[in-house]
């Protein structure tokens, strides 16, 4: 479980924060690496920044969760008025604007299911080096 909070800007000009909740489960892992986790690891290397852009949003779409007391679950609609909401947007700039950051949260979002031996670290490893890298470069 992953808890961040997000500020976003409210309608008078307030500046608010929420908890936002991620929990990555093993099923959806596979789903997001297709089965293939030294695929993923090139596919996260080689990309550009708007197909990293894509995996993030998939990796906050497939682990997005909401509080409920002393429980999270998933719930698509719940989901459908997050990402409609300032607070997806103000995640989103974060992530993508802050590599750092990302690398950060991509690592929190998998620390708990490395069930391949180190290889799916290994891979975020390499990808977030080159990613660093590449800013680095810029």
């Amino acid at each position: 479980m992953l808890k961040i909070n997000v500020e976003a800007v409210n309608l008078k000009g307030e500046t608010v924060t929420k908890e936002v909740y991620f929990q990555f489960e093993q099923q959806e892992l596979i789903q997001l690496t297709r089965g293939d986790i030294g695929k993923f690891r090139d596919n996260l290397i080689e990309q550009d920044p708007m197909e990293g852009l894509k995996v993030i949003e998939e990796m906050i779409e497939l682990s997005y969760c909401v509080r409920e007391e002393d429980m999270l679950y998933k719930d698509e609609d719940e989901f459908k008025k997050f990402k409609r909401g300032p607070f997806y947007r103000s995640l989103l700039n974060e992530l993508m604007s802050n590599p750092e950051r990302m690398v950060e949260f991509i690592k929190n979002m998998f620390t708990d299911l490395d069930q391949s031996g180190g290889e799916l670290s290994k891979a975020i490893d390499e990808a977030a080096a080159k990613v660093l890298n590449d800013v680095g470069q810029v």
